[in-house]
């Protein structure tokens, strides 16, 4: 189920095994497109992996079907993601880098 390979994920990911939960989160999508966190940690992997560009895509498909993610009180980790900034649409808010 989705589940599974969404909880499978999570583990591989703790294990530092990027790839593998990679692999795991998108077989969770295939089998339920529909699930907002599962579209969030393929966000986080895409942005460790410096893909920011597709991270950005992959957060506002989970803000766009689970607003409540880009509400801190219910994510904390948007407070700390400058990539998980969104609109109330869910299109991603970028923000200008000033160089000096």
């Amino acid at each position: 189920s989705a589940n599974t390979h969404f909880n499978r994920a999570l583990l591989l990911e703790k294990r530092g095994e990027r790839l593998a939960a990679f692999r795991a989160l998108k077989r969770a999508v295939e089998l339920d497109p529909g699930q907002a966190w599962t579209h969030y940690e393929i966000g986080k992997i895409y942005q460790a992996w410096g893909v920011d560009p597709l991270a950005e895509r992959a957060y506002a498909r989970a803000f766009r079907l689970e607003p409540r993610l880009a509400d801190a009180r219910t994510n904390p980790h948007v407070l700390d993601n400058p990539l998980a900034v969104c609109d109330a649409r869910g299109v991603p808010v970028t923000q200008a880098v000033v160089k000096d």
